[in-house]
Order: structure tokens, then C-alpha cells, then sequence
């Protein structure tokens, strides 16, 4: 399965990169709700709180497959990342001119260091054999270039031991 997650995210960064967006009507509240659905299932099984704080929001124009993508990616390494009885907070606000995203957790961090290189293509903050969290560096890849596909900005702010907080800001037009 983890090959196979790989595999496919390594496919969808090339086609991301090469393809236009296939824009439409997009309910982001309720993407968010079947995708937190799917995490909380995993969260449980981990021993992981997940609360959210989403607001219903104005359809947004955008690709639904990417921005799903894009958002499974960033709750994903949440859950990956944060350690049992450790807690995950979603929000979704909608702005006339924006929407804005942000995940954060209660996990490992990211060292200062390694914040701008975190959205690189098979970057690995601990690049190590023997390390514990499995994957291939390609989901923040993949959040980095569906966001600026659709002229937003994902950033992100975290230590090491207090946690992440990743933020996607999505302009309207």
C-alpha cells in the first residue's frame, strides 16, 4: 500500500506539473467533511484527536481532484507525524476574496532548518534508513504545486517537539 500511495503521488506531481486545471464549482466544506471523515477512522486506530473548525464556504472555482489531493496530502503527514494522544486541528475560513485552510498539529516539528526545503521533491527531514515515518518526500511537493496551480500560497511554522501549522490560501478571482 505504501508503495503503491508512492507510485501514484510520484505520477500525480508529474501530471500536476504538466497539465492545466480542469476548473469547476468546488464545495470545499464538504470535501473537507469526507476527507476528515476518512482521517478521524485513522486517528482513532492511532490514538489521535482530530477537531475542526470549519465554516461552510462559497463554492470556489477550482480542480476538485487536485485541491483533494493537495488537502489529503497535508492531513495525512498530520496524522503521520503526530505521535499517540496527540491532537490534529482543521479549519476552513471563507474571506470575499479568499479561502484559507490551515492544519495543525501537536506532533514532531520541523526544524528551522528544513522549512524551506520541506516542499522539495523528495525531500526528507530525516533521510536516514532506520527512520520511522515511511514515504517518498512527494506529498508537499504535490500540496506546493496544486496550490500555486491554482495562485495560492501554502505556508508553514513550526519547531521541532511543539508541532506544525500548515496554511493554504486560495485566492478568488
Amino acid at each position: 500500500q505504501t508503495l503503491a500511495r508512492q507510485l501514484n503521488n510520484l505520477l500525480y506531481l508529474q501530471e500536476v506539473r504538466s497539465s492545466q486545471l480542469k476548473r469547476n464549482s468546488v464545495n470545499v466544506y464538504d470535501m473537507l467533511l469526507r476527507l476528515l471523515v476518512e482521517l478521524r477512522a485513522r486517528a482513532d486506530e492511532k490514538g489521535v484527536r482530530v477537531e475542526s473548525t470549519l465554516r461552510a464556504s462559497v463554492p470556489y472555482q477550482g480542480d476538485t481532484t487536485a485541491l483533494e489531493q493537495a488537502f489529503r496530502n497535508l492531513l495525512d503527514n498530520a496524522l503521520k507525524f503526530t505521535p499517540h494522544g496527540g491532537q490534529i486541528q482543521v479549519g476552513l475560513q471563507d474571506e470575499p476574496s479568499r479561502l484559507i485552510m490551515r492544519v495543525e498539529d501537536s506532533g514532531i516539528g520541523i526544524p528551522g532548518e528544513a522549512l524551506e526545503k520541506i516542499f522539495l521533491p523528495f525531500y526528507q527531514v530525516d533521510a536516514s534508513l532506520a527512520r520511522q515515518h515511511p514515504g517518498a518526500g512527494l506529498g508537499l511537493a504535490i500540496v506546493k504545486h496544486v496550490v500555486e496551480a491554482h495562485s495560492g500560497h501554502v505556508s508553514v511554522r513550526s519547531s521541532p517537539g511543539a508541532g506544525s501549522t500548515f496554511t493554504i490560501v486560495l485566492p478568488r478571482r
